[in-house]
């Protein structure tokens, strides 16, 4: 439980600090920053001289407690910086965060000075020595394959953020319209123009930012020529239509936007021109969530990403979620996606051949 985990550590958290929140021996503490830190030449090391068997064991599984330990905060540590209820400081914390962000896999684990740190596993120097060469290559290669995956996830983030803009500026314009001060330029922009009775469409600009497009400067170029001679005669004319009359006679056939328009104006709301597709006319719209995004931004760029594995829907599921993950591979030899668990990061860190007798009850304290 967190609530036994002290996640409030230094910085610099090292496993001195971290042994001594977790009740270590300073023996042990001094024997994982000496050279080698772990592994049979750790365990030999606090072995009484003529000690049993049994002596060793025991001290094999204190050692491994200990590990454990650290591991525990350093995942509990990680989960506090990830929700955003703690600030990444020391080196481990901020690349862990990076990862997590991105949609990397990686390990937290200790290095040979018995300090944490954070390990891709796409990184070139990453250790994979608890997997055959056989399965190394399937692991890099899953590495591989979720680079490509995650950025195809990145791509669609920022097309669903393109929409969630334009949808949201039209709730923007409503809070103007009933008398919210503009912060941004675009805010200002668009009040000026409801205030004289101008039409404008709510769009993106060539940076992917919000812009407000002033119908009576408008080009109409992504219209046909008849719609365009429409488009750019009423744009012309309507502001005046409204404001003195002239020109205004919505009754004549063609000339129902006049009257939408004018309602909408009188009414201190926005309001653009655009083409009914079937009868081939002039219609006034308001700026709302269902018509301010352009057909193409309705389909993301990569409508199935991941759909091929299960492995890669739990990975971009963790990432979506804000949580770290690793990739392993199961007893079937399959790959799998797991979160950053101090449970999965033990596991990841024993043997993967051989367990030893003093695992499972290593593993039962965390579970």
């Amino acid at each position: 439980m967190v609530s036994s985990i002290n996640p409030i550590l230094g910085s610099g958290t090292g496993v001195s600090s971290l042994l001594t929140a977790a009740g270590g021996a300073s023996s042990v503490t001094g024997l994982l920053y000496s050279a080698g830190g772990s592994g049979s030449a750790l365990f030999a090391a606090i072995t009484p001289t003529g000690g049993s068997v049994t002596d060793s064991a025991l001290n094999n599984q204190q050692i491994q407690l200990q590990k454990n330990n650290i591991l525990t905060q350093a995942s509990a540590r990680l989960d506090y910086i990830l929700s955003g209820q703690l600030e990444a400081k020391s080196d481990w914390e901020k690349i862990g965060a990076y990862y997590t962000k991105t949609g990397q896999p990686f390990i937290l684990e200790l290095n040979s000075r018995g300090q944490i740190q954070a390990s891709g596993q796409a990184d070139p120097a990453s250790d994979l020595s608890r997997f055959s060469p056989q399965e190394q290559a399937k692991l890099l290669e899953a590495t591989d394959q979720l680079s490509v995956v995650m950025s195809k996830v990145e791509a669609n983030t920022k097309n669903n953020k393109l929409i969630d803009n334009l949808e949201g500026s039209t709730v923007l314009l409503d809070a103007l319209s009933l008398g919210t001060t503009p912060k941004s330029d675009w805010e200002r922009q668009a009040l000026n123009l409801m205030q004289t009775k101008t039409p404008f469409r709510m769009i993106l600009n060539s940076a992917g930012e919000l812009a407000v497009q002033d119908q009576t400067k408008a080009t109409f170029s992504d219209y046909p020529p008849f719609q365009r001679n429409l488009l750019l005669k009423a744009a012309a004319t309507i502001r005046t239509a409204i404001q003195t009359g002239v020109g205004y006679n919505p009754s004549a056939p063609g000339n129902q936007y006049q009257l939408d328009a004018k309602q909408y104006a009188d009414a201190g709301q926005n309001f653009y021109l655009d083409i009914d597709p079937v009868h081939n006319t002039i219609i006034a719209k308001k700026n709302l969530s269902s018509n301010v995004v352009p057909s193409f931004l309705r389909q993301p760029p990569y409508a199935d990403v991941g759909d091929d594995a299960s492995w890669k829907e739990d990975a971009i599921a963790f990432q979506k979620a804000g949580r770290a993950f690793h990739l392993d591979i199961s007893n079937s030899g399959q790959i799998t996606a797991k979160e950053n668990t101090a449970v999965n990061l033990v596991n990841y860190t024993r043997p993967r051949y051989g367990l030893s007798t003093t695992a499972p009850a290593i593993l039962s304290l965390l579970a």
